[in-house]
C-alpha cells in the first residue's frame, strides 16, 4: 500500500513538471509568435508612413499619369480624365499605342508661383540629353487647388501649346487658313487661367486671297473683332512673332508615360535647378557676401554666376568638363544653399558644369552656358 502511494505521488509530480514544461513552451513560442509578426507590423506601419509623406497633388497626380498610360498601352478608358485628351487621342489614333507610348512624356512644373507643380503632358524629343528626356510640345496641364485637380489647357494638332521662360503658357493654332491665333495666358494660383495678350487674323476685306489678312489684338481672350483693336500688323509679322516666340519656349524635362510604373515621378532635375549669371542681377548693390564663394583655379575672363537647387543635390561637384576633374565638391548640397561660382569666360565653348545625383540615385552632368541672344545663363545636360 505505502509503495502504491509513492507511485501516485511521483506520478502526479511527474504531471505537474510535463505541465510546467508545457507552459513554457507555449510562453516561448508565443514570444516568438509574436517576434515573427512584429516586422511585419512595422512594415506595415512603416508603409503607411511613407504614403503619408508624398505629397497629396502627387498621390492624385499618378492616378492620372496612370489612367492616361492605361489608355495609351491597352485602351482601357476607365481612368481617362474628362478634358485634356483631344492631342493624346489624335497621337494614340495616328500612330498605334506602341509609338504613342513611346513619344509620351509627363512631368511635374510650378508654373504659377504656388509651390504646388502642375502635372504636364509633352511630347519628347527623338534625342535624349544625358540622362534626361526633353521636349516643347505641351499635350495637356493639369493643376492641383483645393485638394482636387483642375484641368488649365490642351494642345492637339492644330493648336499648339507651349511654355514661355516667364511660366507663361503660349497657344498657336488656325480654325481655318485665314483665321489663326496667338495666345499668352499665365495661369493664377487659384487655378484659372488669364489672357495676358491675343492676336489673331481675319480675311481683309473678306476676300484673303487678293487682300490678305487683319491682325487684330485684345487681352479678352476671345477671338472677338467687336472686342479687338485692329493692328498695323501685316499676315507675316504675326507669323514671325509666333515663330520666335515658340523659338524662346521652353524644353521641358519630362518622364517617359511607357516608365511611369517604375519610376512615379522620380528622376526630374532641371526644373529644380536656378542658374544665373551675376550680371543678370536687376540690383546692382545686391549683397553677394553671404553666398558661398567657389573659384575655378585662375579664372581667365572669368563669368561669375549664382547657383541654387530647389531640393538637396547628393554629391554635387563643380566641374572641367574637358578633363572631368572636380574643382569642388560636397557631399549634400542643402535645398536653397546659394553659391556664386567663379568660372572661366562663357563666351566660346562650355569649360565648366555641374554634376550630382538625382533622386533615383543617377548621376547628372550639366554645362554651364551663355545665350549668344541675350547674355544669359542657363544649364545643359550633357552625357
Amino acid at each position: 500500500m505505502e509503495m502504491l502511494k509513492k507511485s501516485c505521488k511521483n506520478v502526479l509530480v511527474g504531471a505537474m513538471l510535463l505541465a510546467s514544461l508545457a507552459m513554457l513552451l507555449n510562453g516561448c513560442g508565443s514570444d516568438k509568435q509574436a517576434a515573427a509578426t512584429q516586422p511585419k507590423a512595422t512594415k506595415v506601419e512603416e508603409a503607411a508612413t511613407a504614403v503619408a509623406k508624398v505629397p497629396a497633388y502627387e498621390r492624385e497626380y499618378g492616378k492620372l499619369v496612370e489612367g492616361i498610360y492605361n489608355f495609351v498601352n491597352d485602351g482601357d478608358m476607365g481612368k481617362v480624365p474628362q478634358q485634356g485628351m483631344t492631342g493624346i487621342y489624335e497621337l494614340r489614333d495616328r500612330m498605334g499605342y506602341v509609338d504613342a507610348l513611346n513619344m509620351l512624356g509627363y512631368t511635374l512644373q510650378d508654373i504659377n508661383n504656388d509651390k504646388v507643380p502642375e502635372l504636364i503632358f509633352a511630347i519628347l524629343d527623338n534625342e535624349k540629353q544625358g540622362k534626361g528626356y526633353y521636349g516643347k510640345d505641351i499635350y495637356a496641364v493639369y493643376t492641383f487647388v483645393d485638394g482636387k485637380i483642375k484641368f488649365v489647357d490642351e494642345g492637339w494638332a492644330r493648336s499648339n501649346l507651349q511654355l514661355l521662360p516667364n511660366n507663361m503658357l503660349l497657344m498657336r493654332g488656325n480654325s481655318s487658313n485665314t483665321d489663326y491665333v496667338l495666345v499668352l495666358e499665365d495661369l493664377l494660383p487659384n487655378g484659372n487661367k488669364r489672357c495676358v495678350d491675343m492676336y489673331f487674323t481675319r480675311s481683309k476685306n473678306g476676300n484673303a486671297a487678293v487682300n490678305g489678312l487683319d491682325v487684330y489684338r485684345n487681352d479678352v481672350g476671345r477671338d472677338d473683332v467687336a472686342a479687338s483693336q485692329k493692328t498695323n500688323m501685316t499676315a507675316d509679322d504675326f507669323f514671325d512673332m509666333g515663330a520666335e516666340m515658340a523659338g524662346d519656349s521652353v524644353k521641358l524635362e519630362l518622364l517617359p508615360l511607357k516608365e511611369c510604373k517604375q519610376r512615379g515621378f522620380k528622376g526630374l532635375a532641371m526644373q529644380y535647378l536656378e542658374c544665373m549669371g551675376v550680371h543678370e542681377l536687376q540690383d546692382a548693390k545686391f549683397d553677394l557676401s553671404k553666398y558661398e564663394q567657389v573659384s575655378v583655379p585662375n579664372p581667365f575672363k572669368g563669368a561669375d554666376v549664382i547657383f541654387r537647387s530647389m531640393r538637396n543635390l547628393e554629391e554635387f561637384r563643380l566641374l572641367e568638363l574637358a578633363s572631368g576633374k572636380s574643382v569642388y565638391s560636397k557631399d549634400l548640397l542643402m535645398a536653397d544653399e546659394k553659391l556664386v561660382l567663379h568660372l572661366e569666360s562663357l563666351e566660346t565653348i562650355p569649360k565648366n558644369g555641374i554634376s550630382f545625383k538625382d533622386d533615383a540615385g543617377r548621376e547628372r552632368r550639366f554645362a554651364i552656358l551663355q545665350s549668344g541672344k541675350d547674355g544669359s545663363i542657363y544649364l545643359q545636360e550633357i552625357e
